[in-house]
């Protein structure tokens, strides 16, 4: 095989690489933002998880998810539970819900970077 030849082969790889992950990405957000569209004031953390998956991370108290939220959450809320597009580098794009001291929903958001 000539230089030529690998080096075309290389570039189709690369790019058949950065098709697969833009997809990736898109699928995995579509199947977020579905899921967190179904997400309601008043459901059960049981229910958000059931919809939602495991979050990845939560925040309570006066820790802060610091690449998102500036302040903690208030009053009724006592922590928010923290979801990520693993695909995308981390800082991109989150979903958080707020939760009560009950494990009821009080308030979702969609963060993305500037």
């Amino acid at each position: 095989m000539t230089a030529r030849g690998l080096l075309g082969r290389l570039a189709l790889v690369s790019c058949a690489i950065a098709v697969l992950y833009l997809g990736g990405c898109a699928f995995n957000h579509s199947r977020i933002e579905a899921a967190f569209a179904k997400v309601s004031p008043s459901m059960t953390e049981r229910e958000l998880v059931v919809l939602m998956g495991t979050p990845h991370e939560f925040d309570y108290g006066q820790k802060v998810n610091s690449l998102y939220a500036s302040s903690p959450c208030k009053s009724p809320c006592v922590r928010r539970a923290w979801y990520y597009n693993r695909l995308q580098p981390r800082g991109f794009e989150a979903w958080s819900f707020e939760l009560a001291d009950d494990g009821h929903v009080l308030a979702t958001s969609h963060w993305l970077s500037p």
